[in-house]
């Protein structure tokens, strides 16, 4: 039987991104399930805040901004179905491809590639719903925002979660 790793190691290399690769589409997965803000609307129960870190409870939101903010939100995940379909097939083909008596690498960069971009859209998408809610706030709301984005203490990138 011949070995699954090569003398220059790519193939170590390429499941190592196709891994980084799952994760980072886990990730996001589980993002999207939670519902941007967690549980009981915007600004999650007890966490830091909504979408993209904005700590929505210190900004003095409106009813109307609140139900915007919602809105935003359900559109959100409504038009995360497909993709979370997506998400489902790249996983059943891994799957098939990690099942199989022989590997097929260019079956499986061919499906790394697909998860990668599967994974920028998301990202677009996400940063798409940040930007709609950050255009509810008020320009003083903003402006406290940014006060408080400045004196946050140094962790993760708004929008990524530990």
């Amino acid at each position: 039987m011949k070995s699954l790793i090569t003398n220059d190691g790519s193939l170590r290399r390429g499941l190592l991104a196709v891994g980084i690769a799952m994760l980072m589409v886990a990730g996001a997965s589980a993002q999207w399930q939670r519902g941007p803000g967690g549980p009981g609307g915007p600004g999650g129960q007890g966490g830091p805040g909504g979408p993209g870190g904005i700590p929505f409870r210190e900004l003095n939101l409106t009813v109307d901004q609140h139900n915007q903010i919602r809105a935003i939100q359900e559109k959100s995940m409504e038009g995360f179905q497909a993709t979370r379909e997506q998400m489902k097939e790249i996983a059943e083909q891994r799957r098939a491809i990690v099942h199989a008596d022989a590997f097929d690498a260019a079956a499986a960069r061919e499906l790394a590639a697909r998860e990668a971009a599967l994974q920028v859209e998301i990202s677009v998408a996400r940063m798409q719903t940040e930007n709609a809610i950050y255009n509810v706030l008020t320009p003083e709301q903003k402006a406290k925002l940014a006060e408080l984005e400045k004196n946050r203490p140094q962790g993760p990138p708004m929008g990524r979660r530990p």
